[in-house]
């Protein structure tokens, strides 16, 4: 566990010296997985008043894969990607409940229940949490809660352990009827949505969408809805879509199994600049759908986020950030594993985040990733913090930010924004390295250097990709076209030049 200043000087004791005789050494405690385990809450009570009883199978499949909570409140650093099944139910008389796994296919897996009200969301997975258990019978997980009649209810199977698969065998029991959801028949849909010819400005352009039913059953009341940013106006569609603001609805209604269809909705980028948009399609029917991950989809012109995990929450080891650190192995940290250094420390969103120094030892870490730049990024932008600043190291202790090996910026133990509480927001322009090509992007600090404490924490960070537009779809101009007198016979010719003369006589009179 990482310390602040005050509480190195305060465990100079036996094992302190040994540290400071090993400074690889980390004073973690426990093992990631120990704490989990010593955090677990116990199982409620069981009921054994029982009216009915529901059993369901599922399969805990490879994918889609969730950062699963470690309680209601806190999401796991262990079982960071597990595969996950989710079954909805509702009861129809109030009272204690208990849903449990009875057996399971994985061998010496683990496996792990959370029950939420009303929907579960695998991307925001402490949302609508509200009962949590790991073990209750061995390795076995059950829950049991106070539910209400009429609510919709989703229970999540899961494993505590990445990368474990296989079927399990759950029941549900309580004083009253239990209605499993997603039961009936299944239609496994999918959407698809590009802007073919690009973001346009001055005009219109075009988003196509494919909707399709892979089964086994047909989908009914199937409905497909886009939703535009503030930006963009609908026009018009192919399928005789409405929109009501910004949500454009596309009724389908029947769509047989193996049958696809498709839509162009013609939309109008607002002004005449080029900015960001990104729209999102979400395919819907009545029936239960065994894949949904296909379900939605979205079309963007750039200005995301080409920083991959921008906030660390892969963990560690990280898939997408180098990690190096000659104390600890690695800069990354979550709570559980590198402590709150005294109530210092700690990420600025998620759980994990960026941790340089934390100890009185001298300690050298990195943390950086290769990203194309795009011609017309202007800053990589990050939050900073410096809660504790060595008093003594001054410029020795640093921490500072590479492009290509060349410093772009740079802080110290003496700087400003050192011994300062709360993320200060950094920004750092990119426009000559804005070229289309890949370039190294490296934090990089060394800190301990008085044998002091010093802590540089770094989160967040993002490079955003100017957006790309094209011309709009515009009528052209009309094309002056030549007179044309039409055909006649010789008496319209011959009453023409009669006129004619006449109006030249009156026009010779009136100059007399």
């Amino acid at each position: 566990m990482r310390f602040a200043h005050f509480s190195v000087l305060a465990l100079l004791t036996a094992s302190s010296v040994a540290f400071a005789a090993n400074p690889a050494e980390r004073l973690v405690g426990p093992s990631l997985q120990e704490i989990e385990k010593l955090n677990q809450p116990s199982a409620a009570p069981r009921t054994d008043s029982v009216a009915a009883t529901v059993g369901y199978t599922g399969t805990i499949p490879a994918s889609p894969t969730f950062n699963r909570p470690s309680s209601c409140s806190t999401l796991s650093g262990v079982g960071s990607a597990v595969g996950y099944h989710e079954q909805g139910f509702t009861v129809d008389t109030s009272g204690s409940y208990t849903v449990e796994v009875l057996s399971t296919t994985m061998p010496g897996a683990d496996t792990i229940m959370v029950l939420y009200t009303p929907s579960f969301d695998p991307a925001n997975p402490l949302t609508n949490c509200t009962a949590y258990n790991d073990d209750s019978t061995g390795l076995l997980s059950a829950i049991t809660s106070n539910l209400t009649a009429g609510t919709q209810y989703v229970v999540v199977t899961t494993s505590f352990d990445n990368g474990e698969v296989g079927d399990v065998s759950n029941e549900i029991t309580g004083p009253g009827n239990i209605s499993l959801a997603g039961q009936g028949p299944q239609a496994d849909l999918g959407i698809t949505l590009s802007a073919p010819t690009g973001v346009a400005v001055g005009g219109t352009y075009d988003y196509d969408l494919s909707a399709s039913n892979a089964g086994p059953e047909a989908a009914t009341n199937t409905t497909v809805t886009v939703t535009l940013p503030g930006d963009v106006n609908f026009v018009s569609s192919t399928c005789g879509a409405t929109a009501v603001g910004g949500t454009v609805t596309w009724n389908i209604g029947t769509l047989a199994n193996g049958g696809s269809q498709s839509c162009s909705l013609t939309v109008e980028l607002a002004g005449s600049v080029c900015v960001a948009v990104n729209a999102t399609a979400t395919i819907d029917a009545t029936e239960g759908d065994p894949a949904a991950g296909n379900n939605t989809a979205s079309a963007a012109n750039g200005g995301g986020n080409l920083i991959a995990d921008p906030s660390f929450e892969d963990g560690s080891p990280n898939g997408f950030w180098t990690e190096s650190s000659t104390n600890f192995g690695t800069p990354l940290c979550t709570t559980a594993a590198c402590g709150t250094g005294g109530g210092t420390a700690g990420p600025r969103t998620g759980t994990w985040w960026a941790w340089f120094g934390g100890s009185s030892a001298t300690e050298t870490a990195t943390t950086g990733q290769s990203v194309t730049i795009p011609a017309g990024s202007t800053t990589l932008d990050f939050y900073f913090e410096a809660p504790v600043c060595s008093a003594t190291a001054g410029a020795a202790d640093f921490i500072r930010l590479t492009i290509d090996g060349v410093e772009q910026w740079r802080q110290n133990a003496s700087s400003a924004s050192c011994n300062v509480d709360g993320w200060q927001l950094v920004s750092v322009p990119v426009t000559t390295f804005a070229d289309g090509n890949s370039h190294a992007i490296l934090f990089e600090s060394t800190s301990g250097t008085a044998g002091e404490t010093t802590n540089f924490m770094v989160d967040d960070v993002s490079l955003a990709s100017a957006p790309t537009c094209v011309a709009g779809n515009t009528l052209p101009d009309p094309v002056p076209q030549p007179a044309v007198i039409p055909a006649s016979n010789g008496k319209t010719l011959g009453l023409m030049a009669l006129l004619l003369g006449m109006v030249g006589f009156a026009v010779m009179r009136r100059r007399d």
